[in-house]
């Protein structure tokens, strides 16, 4: 049964209901005719794939044709128009005029990129993007489609332009175009994009957080047993971002750090250190940058959650350059505001950030945030811990 709808979730997906029947919904208007641009966005690692691929799925089984690339980079340098080009041209030899002229247009640039940054070229670059805005529309005259444009966020320039000259005639009839983006980072090549298809009326489709019983179903599942109390606390401290809960149980069972209970339930074995957890989680999040990273490492010392103005003077930072790099980081899904505090949205990054401290950086912090707090008032046994944490030799954060 579905966690959040109480209804069968037929994908698989976990906690996906809503969202999957809206975009059913504008499969279904395609299928009629209409013209159709969803926007789906989230932080990392939320499910914004998983969503864009199971209606491709869908649309699949429906017989619809799908346009597809998979991820919208490769791991080498980013080649103009490469997500339009896996995309949209046909893997074997041109079919069609547009098609052999475009692809020879491309051809040309492919055997010199420095050609592309010259004025003299600005002509044919203009050619290309009005090529694929008829490649598009050719390919919806064959029948309704969907075609699925992953990762905007890491999307070539070039490519990003076809987008925004093609959100200048709106929507392409029998088509449903499925982009997905991370809602930052966002150069401002992609802010322009989008903004174009906003205006042209695209649907935004932000993907939420697993409640707290799907987030511990999902890793049920993934364990292929029943949790224990202590598991299931950190599971619901992925704050239901899908791909943390995946990390988290893929690090369990490959320490070794499950044991077995009554009745099939699987518990985490007690003082057990995830590093290659905390290293992975800590990677996921470095797309927000240094900057932000350095003062959600700050804020992790003083725990789960915090008062802006203490993380400031904690941090040594203006409390208006404190309350910018939050705000991004709550742009990006890390943190939230709740009652005049701030909280970490998992409490497994924030365990990962504050592991990822050196000993003495972390029992300075704890030194400083015993002094700010005293001096705000705080609790005496709250700035006690602090400096008790000062003063530990090992630097045991439990």
């Amino acid at each position: 049964m579905d966690a959040e709808s109480g209804g069968v979730d037929r994908s698989g997906l976990i906690g996906r209901s809503v969202e999957l029947e809206e975009l059913e919904a504008r499969l279904a208007a395609v299928v009629g005719g209409a013209g159709s641009v969803v926007l789906i966005e989230g932080e990392a690692g939320i499910g914004k794939s998983a969503l864009a691929n199971e209606v491709a799925a869908i649309a699949a089984r429906r017989g619809l044709r799908v346009f597809a690339a998979g991820t919208a980079t490769d791991r080498g340098p980013v080649q103009p128009f490469t997500l339009l080009v896996r995309t949209l041209l046909s893997l074997g030899p041109p079919a069609t005029d547009v098609e052999r002229e475009l692809a020879g247009l491309i051809g040309k640039y492919r055997e010199d990129w420095a050609l592309w940054s010259s004025p003299d070229q600005t002509d044919e670059r203009t050619q290309i993007e009005e090529l694929f805005a008829d490649l598009l529309i050719e390919r919806a005259a064959g029948g309704p489609s969907v075609v699925l444009l992953e990762d905007l966020h890491l999307v070539d320039d070039a490519s990003l332009r076809v987008l925004e000259r093609l959100a200048a005639g709106g929507a392409v009839p029998s088509t449903m175009l499925v982009a997905t983006t991370r809602t930052v980072p966002r150069r401002p090549e992609l802010v322009t994009a989008v903004a174009a298809w906003t205006r042209a009326g695209a649907a935004p489709l932000e993907v939420p957080a697993l409640t707290p019983q799907a987030a511990i179903e999902l890793g049920e599942r993934l364990l292929g047993h029943r949790a224990g109390p202590v598991l299931r606390a950190r599971l619901s401290a992925a704050g239901g971002n899908p791909q943390f809960i995946v990390d988290l149980v893929t690090a369990v069972q490959e320490s070794d750090a499950l044991v077995d209970g009554a009745d099939g339930v699987v518990e985490l074995a007690g003082n057990v250190v995830l590093r290659d957890l905390n290293q992975q989680l800590s990677a996921r999040v470095a797309h927000v940058g240094n900057e932000a990273l350095a003062l959600l490492s700050v804020a992790a010392v003083l725990g789960s959650s915090f008062m802006e103005a203490d993380l400031a003077a904690v941090a040594e930072m203006p409390e208006e350059e404190t309350w910018r790099v939050l705000r991004h980081c709550s742009a990006a899904g890390l943190v939230q505001a709740r009652g005049g505090r701030l909280t970490f949205r998992h409490d497994l990054v924030r365990d990962a950030l504050y592991a990822g401290l050196t000993l003495a950086v972390r029992r300075d912090l704890h030194r400083r945030a015993s002094l700010v707090l005293f001096e705000a008032g705080a609790p005496a046994a709250v700035v006690q811990e602090h400096l008790a944490r000062a003063e530990d030799p090992h630097g045991d954060r439990e």
